[in-house]
C-alpha cells in the first residue's frame, strides 16, 4: 500500500489519540484485562512509563487519573462499567474494542517497527533524559 500525504496525516491522528501524560501507564494497565478503579490506579501510578522520557518525576494524583480517565473515555479509549446492583456499587475501566482491536494487531506495522528499533528508541529516551535532547 502506498501511503499517501492522507493516509500519514491519519496516522499523526492516531498518535495524538493516544497522547496523554497517563495515558501509556492507564492502558498499559488495562491491557491485561479489566480493574477496579483503586487497583487501576495502583498499577498505572506504579507503572511510571511516562517517566522513561523525560528527566520529570511526578506522582500521579487521584484527582489527575480521575480526570484522566473521563477524557479517555470520552475519547474512546476506555469503557467505563458499572455494577449497582452491589453496595457499594462496582465501577471498573476496560479497554475500548477498538483500542483493543488496535493494539491486539500482530501486524501493526508501527509497534513491530519498535520492537526491532528498541536500541535506536532506547538511546533517544536516555538523551531526553540526560537534557540534551532538542524537542523544539
Amino acid at each position: 500500500m502506498e501511503v499517501g500525504s492522507e493516509e500519514l496525516s491519519r496516522g499523526f491522528d492516531l498518535i495524538q489519540w493516544l497522547q496523554g501524560k497517563w495515558v501509556p501507564d492507564i492502558v498499559v494497565a488495562l491491557w491485561n484485562g479489566p480493574k477496579r478503579f483503586n487497583d487501576l490506579f495502583v498499577s498505572a501510578r506504579e507503572l511510571k512509563l511516562i517517566h522513561r522520557w523525560s528527566r520529570r518525576d511526578s506522582t500521579l494524583s487521584r484527582e489527575v487519573f480521575s480526570e484522566t480517565l473521563h477524557r479517555m473515555e470520552a475519547d474512546g479509549l476506555l469503557t467505563r462499567n458499572e455494577d449497582n446492583s452491589s453496595v457499594p456499587r462496582s465501577v471498573w475501566y476496560e479497554l475500548s474494542p477498538e483500542l483493543k482491536d488496535l493494539l491486539g494487531r500482530r501486524s501493526w506495522a508501527a509497534l513491530e517497527w519498535a520492537v526491532e528499533h528498541e536500541d535506536l528508541l532506547e538511546r533517544a529516551r536516555r538523551r531526553r533524559q540526560e537534557g540534551s535532547g532538542h524537542d523544539g
